[in-house]
Parts: structure tokens; sequence; C-alpha cells
């Protein structure tokens, strides 16, 4: 089990002097960590700077809300070069019920370093 509180002290979005960023979400608390995901992918297109590392890891009660995750990739068609990003996001789901033929239909797209992976 793990707990945490927080945050505590004055906001910091200096998020390029680490090597590494690990992000720890459940279910709709992923939603702070698009922000930093966007802001990450604007700094690596207009300021050509060398971005950290990052790795994601959320947890979720079903598999139908891993489309979530679909909010980390660009809105509108914006073209955005994700090979500039190393990035790795682990998804687990806790109380799976058995699938049904409509479940079958959701899927996610998953963005590892510029490909991207449909997972049905």
């Amino acid at each position: 089990m793990i707990k945490s509180e927080g945050p505590y002290g004055p906001i910091s979005t200096n998020f390029l002097r680490h090597d590494i960023l690990v992000m720890v979400s459940g279910g709709s608390g992923i939603t702070p960590f698009i922000s930093i995901f966007r802001e990450l992918f604007f700094t690596v297109e207009t300021l050509k700077c060398k971005t950290p590392k990052i790795l994601m890891i959320s947890v979720f009660k079903d598999s139908f809300d891993l489309i979530m995750l679909e909010l980390f990739l660009p809105t509108s068609g914006a073209p955005m070069d994700f090979s500039k990003l190393e990035i790795q996001i682990e998804a687990y789901v806790t109380r799976e019920k058995q699938p049904t033929i409509d479940d079958k239909k959701q899927h996610v797209v998953w963005v590892f370093g510029g490909t991207r992976k449909k997972m049905q």
C-alpha cells in the first residue's frame, strides 16, 4: 500500500531540471499530468531543449477508462514529433468485469518515442 499526500510548498514547473519524471495516477487523477505532457511537447518542439525521460504509471478500475490516455495526444490534429521524447506509459486495470462485445470496440493509442500502437 502506498499513501501519498500533498502537494506542499510552492508550485514548481521546472521539469527540465530532472533526468527522469515518474508520474503516478489513479483514475481521473491523471488530469494534472496532461498539462505537464503538453508543456514538455511544446518545449521540445519550440525550444529544442533536451527533455527528461517520462514514466507514466496509471491505474484504472475498468479497461474502458483507458480511453483517458488519449488525452495525452495533441489536440486538433496539431503535428507533433514524438520521436524526441522518451515516454513509457504503464496502465493497470484493477477491477475488470467480463468484457462485452461492445467493450472490444474501445481502443487506446499509446505513444512510445514517435510510434503509435493501437491497442484493442
